[in-house]
């Protein structure tokens, strides 16, 4: 039996909506949602994508942004970043020197003044950016011979037009599909048992799209000794 050996498949943002518009029983096989619907379904659609980037740090949006560091300076800006997972003191040349460990932001405040190799790092998030604070901040050696590498979650693309693709792996189609649905039932005057099978259906499609996404690595909890 031959296959098509294609493995890249992805539905267009007007796609999307449709295909939400149809669950919502709005569209009958063949009809074409109006401009305003299509309007109407972009925005809840973006708004969808930037709730769902709360949920958690999935493998595919994480990315590792290196910093060079500047003597006597303690905060260093990440551009487009929701959220940061591991901070990491490393050599010019690439090699690992040691992570540094996470404090609030409050419990860094009050550690006096220092320079020297840093060991501790809060951060802030911002509108569109993030902010890594460390401490102590690097004194001139450290400047010149380590760097920063920080792991984080980025920023999910929006949809600006009706051509754009998710910026999700395929295999969130349909939850986005049935996560727009749901949202948008209420205006197109879907009752509540047709809202909670949409709901119910989105629940499980979202739980088998996070469950493949996440880190199969092991995570341990320890108490924090070093201060």
């Amino acid at each position: 039996m031959a296959t098509s050996s294609t493995t890249s498949w992805e539905l267009t943002r007007d796609e999307i909506i449709k295909a939400a518009l149809r669950k919502c029983q709005v569209l009958s096989k063949g009809q074409v949602p109006s401009t305003e619907d299509y309007s109407d379904a972009a925005q809840a659609l973006n708004a969808l994508i930037q709730t769902l980037a709360t949920d958690g740090m999935q493998l595919w949006k994480r990315a590792t942004t290196s910093i060079s560091l500047v003597a006597a300076q303690r905060d260093y800006t990440v551009a487009n970043l929701w959220k940061v997972t591991q901070v990491l003191v490393k050599t010019s040349s690439g090699d690992f020197v040691h992570e540094l460990q996470n404090k609030s932001l409050y419990d860094l405040n009050l550690i006096p003044s220092s320079s020297g190799l840093p060991v501790h790092y809060a951060y802030m998030p911002q509108i569109e950016n993030g902010v890594v604070r460390i401490w102590p901040t690097p004194d001139a050696t450290t400047a010149s011979t380590k760097i920063l590498e920080v792991v984080s979650q980025r920023e999910t693309s929006t949809f600006n037009a009706d051509t754009d693709t998710p910026d999700f792996p395929a295999y969130w189609t349909e939850v986005l599909i049935y996560g727009l649905a749901h949202r948008l039932a209420p205006e197109y005057g879907l009752g509540l048992p047709d809202r909670q099978d949409l709901l119910t259906t989105y629940t499980a499609l979202k739980k088998e799209a996070e469950g493949y996404g996440d880190d199969d690595g092991s995570l341990y909890f320890a108490p924090d000794r070093r201060g």
